[in-house]
């Protein structure tokens, strides 16, 4: 499985700080995990196999999917899911890869942060 994130330009600084411990568990559990480094990315793609794509603006989280109001397309159209895929290859190209080291090096007070921010990440 490869999840792409956003990098260093984001909208929510807060929010990016408190997923930190969530990310770190999905990488440990050997999931490649990329961010993508050249603009923000607000993208929200979903891409199973070579037969199912989603594309829309809800988050993938509690709140998007019964606070807010957001919307997915949901399609088995291949000749989508290949055209998305394609753009998810080429995106990758312009990421960079989540390493542990890289949760293991972050300064405490950006650990402390992540913590504190923790009751909060339902509602994020």
């Amino acid at each position: 499985m490869t999840v792409l994130l956003p990098g260093p330009h984001v909208d929510s600084r807060v929010v990016s700080i408190a997923s930190e411990p969530v990310v770190r568990r999905v990488v440990e559990a050997g999931v490649s995990v990329y961010e993508f480094q050249p603009t923000m990315m607000h993208a929200k793609v979903v891409l199973v196999d070579d037969d199912l794509s989603a594309v829309g603006s809800a988050n993938f989280n509690s709140r998007s999917l019964h606070k807010d109001d957001e919307v997915m397309v949901v399609s088995s159209d291949r000749d989508l899911a290949a055209r998305l895929g394609r753009h998810f290859e080429r995106d990758l190209e312009s990421s960079r890869l989540k390493r542990r080291e890289d949760f293991e090096q972050l300064p405490w007070w950006r650990r402390a942060l992540a913590a504190l921010a923790a009751p909060l990440r339902g509602e994020m």
